[in-house]
């Protein structure tokens, strides 16, 4: 695990560079996310297992190294899970996936308490769109290497900055417990 800032867990469990691209291939994008600045995509059934492999580890290991107080000893299930498409200009202002945040929604969104970022674009085809937690020192920055899943606590404060140039790809998963 890297230790990035406080409110940021970098999972040892990466998504493969080819994982990554079948994910973005099999996209149907559509137009206008919740705040009209990205496109976004359903994540395709033949590949929702072998994903929620991946952001179920990585939650476990978030949870058992930095943030015991959250685990969840029946597992996670995601509330939403879809990928995000950001182009130039795009970009996501400060906020937190917490339901306050998004009262159109309604209670789904009421139990979250982790939320998991996996980078899938190779970060040199874009410019800009770095995710970042607000922090007392300042904004803190996630790391962009492609395959890398990043997860943190739904309350936390986070925006993406403005894509300068390219296209930049990731995956968003919003987890409750079990009961």
């Amino acid at each position: 695990m890297l230790d990035v800032a406080a409110p940021l867990f970098v999972s040892d469990v990466l998504m493969t560079a080819d994982g990554c691209d079948r994910l973005v291939s099999s996209a149907a994008w559509s137009c206008g996310w919740r705040g009209g600045a990205a496109s976004t995509s359903a994540v395709a059934p033949q590949h929702r297992r072998p994903v929620l492999g991946v952001i179920e580890e990585a939650a476990r290991e978030a949870t058992t190294s930095r943030w015991p107080e959250l685990a969840s000893p029946n597992g996670w299930h995601p509330s939403e899970l879809y990928m995000l498409r950001y182009h130039h200009g795009d970009h996501q202002g400060w906020h937190h996936d917490r339901h306050e945040s998004h009262p159109h929604i309604g209670d789904r969104l009421a139990s979250i308490t982790l939320s998991v970022v996996v980078m899938l674009s190779d970060p040199s085809r874009y410019a800009g769109g770095r995710l970042e937690v607000r922090t007392d020192a300042g904004p803190a920055a996630a790391p962009v290497d492609r395959g890398t899943v990043v997860v943190f606590p739904s309350s936390t404060e986070h925006r993406v900055t403005e894509v300068l140039a390219g296209e930049r790809c990731s995956l968003v998963a919003f987890l409750s417990p079990n009961p």
